[in-house]
């Protein structure tokens, strides 16, 4: 995983939104085409009672493959906030600062 802060906002990179980073940059194919890019997921910790169990029967489900999301660098340091930019948030009056200047200037007459 590499820095964020290298990228230019025209730049076509991979991004991992749920830890919220730039994994590389986009890699294509001959074909000209987009070369997906596989999620990589750590094994499940076991805890030590799951390990005494005995295995259950039948199959178990594969996991789906899932592929890193692609796109340039502004549209997903807006989307996912790579940058650890928080959303602006609006300036709100305390309750009874608005209950006082209410009663002073009513907004009805």
């Amino acid at each position: 995983m590499t820095d964020t802060a290298t990228y230019k906002d025209e730049d076509l990179v991979y991004v991992d939104p749920k830890k919220k980073l730039v994994v590389s940059l986009v890699k294509w194919t001959k074909d000209g085409n987009v070369e997906p890019l596989e999620m990589v997921f750590d094994a499940p910790e076991k805890k030590d009672s799951e390990e005494e169990e005995t295995p259950k029967k039948g199959h178990q489900r594969k996991r789906k493959k899932r592929f890193y999301l692609w796109g340039t660098y502004k549209t997903m340091k807006k989307l996912y906030r790579i940058e650890g930019k928080e959303r602006e948030t609006e300036d709100y009056i305390a309750l009874n600062k608005a209950i006082d200047i209410s009663m002073e200037q009513p907004y009805w007459d």
